[in-house]
């Protein structure tokens, strides 16, 4: 009962790191249980077989499809997120990782009823399940989920805000198991039969019985009925951009077409790039015809010379949009507008990176790429690097495709690094002159590689099996593992 407790708990939320922690957080419930011996062994060992299961999923996942927005746009999302609780700022996004900031800023009450009148009312029970966590003897419980987790946050990668901020969840899981253990006890004294019986066949009802694990940040249902109606204009093979602050919106919106529905595409691009235009780059590339535009939801890229269509946006924001190069045709009563061009000059596909600097914290980092001295196609930031220099080069698309690209570079003596301005994150496989290559992480988000000095070809392919496995694992039980 705690296993399908935690579980179904878990299952209510959307975002993927809560994923990653129910493992952890069943395993210090069931720990921390008042089981007896025999049958706190045996339920550990009933958790080592759902995460044994889990394993494969979590490592797609993590690897190629919940991973995919741009992690430096996510970061920024994270870190706005923090910044607005902390200074008074309008409430958005994700409840669970603004509690502690709130509990520092001694802005509780303002959270509380930012949660509630959200409906995110899961915040406040589980904020009281913590508090009951702290004041009995299931304190242990948090122990074993801080020590667990840790483990995770070595195997998988997750990004180190996401595990403790999710501290009331889990305090809210302990305490649903305990109410499943009366309720356990109560059910053994009438039949005499133990519950586990009941464990399989409610892990196959739960993708019927649960609400949908998917739900958009921001968007109220209003909204909601306004970018779907609009959505409906776009023509077959075009795409429809929104300016928000979650990839679970584009997924959301493309969910709730209706049946018959054009074949139309949704990229989500965030409102920072308002304020930092290379977060516009790829939309800007695709209308000046230098590469596809690529949808990170549904794992495709647009056609060479596919419309694009403005959803949702303000007239502030259009005209902010204006004053970066990227025009829209006008439009009235919330239809959706087409671009009509974009900036002049663009940021090119790749480049040869001249200099390397060490990237500090995530704000730090931000406050450098977008300082006036900062100039991102000749330097790139790499987490734990050392401070280089090289003799630059240059780079040039010989062939560009949605799953593969072939680059011709020439570096100067010394060497470089080729950098591909694509949030391509894990899933390409480099050769430099038809041999493997390793590759490394720029600014966060673009693959880049080493290269001597002399002429090149270089060519990403992309593999699309992981999000074949991934999107074959999901289904059904993708509202156990959102």
């Amino acid at each position: 009962p705690l296993v399908v407790a935690t579980l179904a708990v878990g299952a209510a939320f959307a975002h993927h790191a809560t994923s990653v922690c129910l493992v952890p957080a069943s395993l210090a419930a069931v720990l921390g249980s008042p089981l007896p011996g025999r049958r706190r062994t045996q339920a550990a060992w009933l958790l080592a077989a759902v995460a044994l299961a889990t394993v494969p999923y979590l490592y797609l996942v993590e690897r190629s499809y919940a991973a995919d927005p741009p992690y430096l746009e996510a970061r920024a999302h994270d870190l706005g997120q923090l910044v607005d609780v902390a200074t008074g700022g309008p409430f958005k996004g994700h409840v669970a990782r603004l509690g502690p900031v709130a509990l520092a800023t001694g802005r509780v009450p303002w959270l509380l009823g930012e949660s509630l009148a959200g409906g995110a009312w899961l915040l406040p029970l589980g904020l009281l399940g913590l508090l009951w966590a702290l004041a009995r003897p299931a304190r242990r419980v948090l122990g074993w989920f801080l020590v667990a987790s840790a483990l995770f946050l070595l195997l998988y990668d997750v990004p180190d805000l996401e595990v403790y901020l999710l501290a009331p969840y889990v305090a809210l899981a302990i305490a649903a198991g305990a109410v499943a253990e009366r309720f356990a006890a109560k059910l053994q004294l009438r039949t005499g039969r133990t519950p586990a019986a009941l464990v399989p066949p409610l892990l196959a009802l739960a993708p019927l019985l649960l609400p949908a694990p998917i739900e958009p940040v921001e968007m109220g249902r209003e909204r909601e009925l306004g970018l779907l109606a609009a959505l409906a204009e776009v023509p077959r093979g075009g795409a429809a951009i929104v300016l928000g602050h979650d990839d679970g919106l584009a997924v959301e919106l493309l969910r709730h077409q209706p049946p018959g529905a054009p074949g139309v595409g949704v990229l989500v691009v965030p409102r920072e790039a308002l304020e930092a235009p290379f977060l516009l780059a790829s939309v800007g590339r695709h209308l000046a015809g230098v590469a596809p535009l690529r949808l990170p939801p549904q794992d495709r890229a647009l056609a060479p010379g596919a419309p694009l269509f403005l959803l949702g946006a303000s007239d502030d924001e259009r005209a902010r949009l204006g004053a970066l190069g990227y025009a829209t045709a006008p439009t009235g009563d919330g239809r959706p507008s087409r671009f009509v061009r974009g900036p002049r000059s663009v940021p090119p596909l790749a480049f040869v990176a001249e200099a390397i600097e060490p990237a500090g914290p995530v704000d730090v980092a931000l406050r450098r790429l977008l300082s006036d001295d900062f100039d991102p196609s000749r330097t790139i930031l790499v987490p734990g690097a050392e401070a280089r220099r090289s003799g630059g080069g240059a780079a040039r698309a010989v062939e560009v495709a949605p799953d593969r690209m072939r680059l011709a570079a020439t570096v100067a003596v010394g060497g470089g690094w080729l950098v591909v301005q694509e949030p391509l994150r894990a899933r390409w496989r480099v050769r430099v002159d038809g041999d493997d290559a390793p590759s490394f992480q720029a600014d966060w988000s673009y693959p880049a590689v080493r290269l001597s000095a002399g002429e090149h070809e270089v060519e990403l392919e992309r593999d699309t099996r992981p999000f074949e496995w991934a999107r074959w694992v999901r289904s059904p039980w993708g509202y156990l593992v959102p």
